[in-house]
């Protein structure tokens, strides 16, 4: 599988970046079609599309909150999510959610429609331009959705994931069919909204200081996304300048882990599992960024001592590597991949053969290096009188993680 060279994780061991492992008992998704995993009734069994989707899901793959759940080491237990859901539809599925205060608080609720408030608008004023209409749909999609972050809140919940909105523009079922004065209108339709979305996110938190909301912003990512597509491993097919999608291109020779898998789009509405967890990714990053926490020294400091990484917050299931160079000794600041490894635990403990080292003037058997530690304090740098490596003798290490895709 090819390793791209966008990196979502990057965590550089001054040997004194220390941060509290997340950690969630299960994931709660409640949205549209982009977070579904069983509303798809053409790929279900029985179906007449089984061999273009997979399962319930409008995609070839998993959908990102299903990534998002294996990167946390969990899984999804509960899922309302559905074609067409937008704000008003939530808040009610939120509110009838019978949950017990002690889950709330451990668990992790997705909550990501706002795409498809945009998209109601657009069908249900059948492309109208009209800005009055537009300002109370969006004033009415958010406000919507601070009284589901209130209803939340009351039931114990502490933790919420909740995505800006893509530019809808760029779809391909609106960028294919419409004309560009409207797409232009469209787009910014998306801007005011993640505007104000952004302001009720700030106020929900005013309002409730024992909550954490983490807004990914997908509308960037998916810029980012369609400027520069080979950088994160996918292919942005285009016809007459028009982003296409896998299915419109392809028809049936498209295939779930084959032709298309590699697409921006899947279909002409949602994206490609590929993609779906180039979001995942980016949403773990923001929640629980990977970080060695600590280093112990096995044995005297030779070309042949193994160091013993203590790492936490690893994305399960995705592959990664540590880097690691050496500084005070040839001056030079370039990381060389030191082992690889796939996450199968958020914490584990790594080992790796240190680079050789100049002669230590302190003791040398059995150091450690951890936070709160009695000999240094934590630090990352010593004199000579403690275990740690002294300051022109240090060892770095980094965490990284290239996106990269398997199917499902």
């Amino acid at each position: 599988m090819k390793k791209n060279q966008v990196g979502i994780i990057l965590v550089v061991l001054g040997l004194a970046i220390f941060q509290a492992k997340a950690s969630f008992s299960s994931v709660y998704v409640f949205g549209d079609a982009l977070s579904t995993t069983t509303n798809n009734s053409y790929g279900m069994p029985g179906g007449s599309e089984t061999k273009l989707y997979y399962g319930g899901r409008y995609s070839n793959g998993r959908i990102w909150a299903e990534v998002l759940a294996q990167r946390l080491g969990t899984t999804i237990s509960y899922n309302w999510s559905y074609y067409g859901c937008g704000s008003s539809n939530m808040f009610q599925n939120v509110s009838s959610l019978s949950i017990s205060p002690s889950v709330a608080s451990n668990t992790l609720f997705v909550l990501w429609c706002n795409n498809a408030d945009l998209f109601n608008e657009v069908v249900n004023s059948q492309g109208s331009t009209n800005q009055a209409s537009w300002t109370w749909a969006i004033t009415n999609g958010v406000n919507y959705e601070l009284n589901t972050i209130l209803s939340l809140t009351n039931k114990g919940v502490r933790t919420l994931v909740m995505p800006s909105v893509v530019d809808v523009s760029e779809v391909p079922f609106f960028s294919q069919d419409y004309k560009p004065s409207f797409l232009q209108f469209f787009r910014a339709q998306c801007v005011t909204y993640n505007t104000a979305f952004s302001n009720m996110l700030n106020q929900a938190r005013a309002e409730c200081p024992g909550l954490t909301i983490y807004e990914p912003n997908f509308f960037a990512l998916l810029y980012n996304v369609l400027s520069n597509a080979p950088a994160y491993g996918l292919t942005n097919v285009l016809l007459n300048s028009l982003t296409y999608d896998a299915l419109d291109a392809l028809g049936n020779n498209a295939n779930t882990n084959g032709l298309g898998a590699n697409y921006v789009y899947w279909n002409s509405l949602n994206p490609t599992a590929k993609f779906h967890e180039i979001m995942a990714d980016t949403t773990m990053q923001m929640i629980a960024p990977a970080q060695i926490n600590g280093l112990a020294i096995q044995g005297a400091l030779t070309s042949t001592t193994t160091n013993q990484l203590f790492v936490s917050n690893v994305p399960v299931g995705l592959p990664g590597f540590v880097d690691g160079y050496e500084s005070g000794i040839t001056n030079s600041t370039s990381w060389a991949v030191v082992t690889n490894f796939t996450g199968t635990v958020p914490t584990q403990s790594l080992f790796v053969v240190a680079p050789p080292q100049p002669p230590f003037e302190g003791p040398s058997g059995n150091g450690s290096i951890l936070p709160g530690s009695p000999s240094n304090g934590g630090s990352s740098s010593s004199t000579g009188t403690t275990n740690a490596v002294s300051a022109g003798e240090m060892l770095s290490y980094r965490l990284r993680f290239p996106f990269s895709w398997q199917w499902p």
